[in-house]
C-alpha cells in the first residue's frame, strides 16, 4: 500500500463524519504538497490530481473503508496472535504488525 492511499481513505474516513474539518485540513495538506497520485492524459503527460478528482475516480471506496480495513486487520491478528485484546493499541511492540506476520505459517 502506498503512504498516499492511506491518508486517502482516513480524509474519505474523516469527510463522512463529524471530523470533516479535519478531513479539509488533511486534503489541503495532500494537494499543497502535491502527495496524491498524477494522473496521466491520453498522451502519457502527467497532471497533478486534487483530491475530488480522487474520490471521483474511485466511486468505489466507501468513506468507512478505514472501519472495513482495520476490523479485517483485527480478525487477521485474532488468529495468530493469542493473547489479543481487541485493540490495535495492545500489539506486542516487536514490529507491531510485521511481529504478527513472522507469526503465520
Amino acid at each position: 500500500m502506498h503512504q498516499w492511499e492511506l491518508y486517502f481513505f482516513i480524509a474519505r474516513y474523516l469527510s463522512a463524519g463529524l471530523r470533516w474539518s479535519g478531513a479539509q485540513v488533511l486534503v489541503h495538506e495532500l494537494e499543497q504538497y502535491q502527495s496524491l497520485p498524477k494522473r496521466l492524459d491520453w498522451e502519457g503527460s502527467e497532471h497533478i490530481r486534487s483530491y475530488e478528482e480522487l474520490v471521483s475516480s474511485n466511486k468505489h471506496v466507501a468513506p468507512d473503508i478505514c472501519c472495513i480495513a482495520s476490523a479485517l486487520v483485527l480478525c487477521w491478528i485474532k488468529k495468530f496472535h493469542p493473547v489479543f485484546q481487541e485493540s490495535l493499541l495492545y500489539l506486542p511492540q516487536e514490529g507491531s504488525l510485521c511481529y504478527v506476520q513472522r507469526k503465520v505459517p
